[in-house]
């Protein structure tokens, strides 16, 4: 029960609850921009984009330790929502990009901007794409996760293209 409240709370993130209390008049709300968010209503604008990719595998855990469920359909929408957005902010160089993050690695005084292009935050959200779409194909829904496997491989391709110095 806690694992299908923490995923559904974390989802709505992007839609309802505190956080839209507190940003209702923000650009990045109003235009559907926000990730979700598993931290305080006051959390940096443009989220914690580890964070968010941390929950999209809890939902790919949620399905090797639960099966297919309620829980899991409801986190497969709102992932994919995510994934939308994640789209929504991948610029031209074919890297997401975000502005106003807090571009969190791990707790350490790491020398990285609160906008532009983050190496680290390209490589987990292709790592999820790829595991989202190993979970679509055991679902059988083959379409989708052809899609989430191209999508991984071409973050995948601009990170080593662009963010790789010998």
């Amino acid at each position: 029960a806690f694992d299908a409240r923490y995923l559904d709370m974390i989802g709505r993130s992007m839609v309802d609850g505190m956080l839209e209390f507190y940003r209702r008049n923000n650009p990045r709300f109003v235009n559907r921009l926000q990730l979700p968010c598993s931290c305080f209503p006051t959390y940096p604008e443009g989220g914690i984009p580890i964070w968010s990719f941390t929950w999209v595998l809890q939902i790919v855990q949620h399905y090797l330790h639960f099966g297919a469920d309620e829980t899991l359909e409801k986190g497969l929408a709102d992932m994919d929502e995510c994934f939308n957005r994640c789209r929504l902010q991948t610029n031209e160089r074919g890297l997401f990009e975000v502005d106003e993050a807090w571009n969190l690695i791990e707790w350490a005084n790491n020398d990285l901007m609160t906008c532009g292009e983050v190496t680290a935050n390209n490589m987990m959200l292709s790592y999820c794409l790829k595991e989202a779409s190993k979970l679509l194909k055991d679902l059988g829904r083959h379409e989708k996760a052809a899609e989430y496997e191209q999508l991984s491989l071409s973050y995948r391709d601009a990170i080593n293209r662009l963010c790789w110095d010998d």
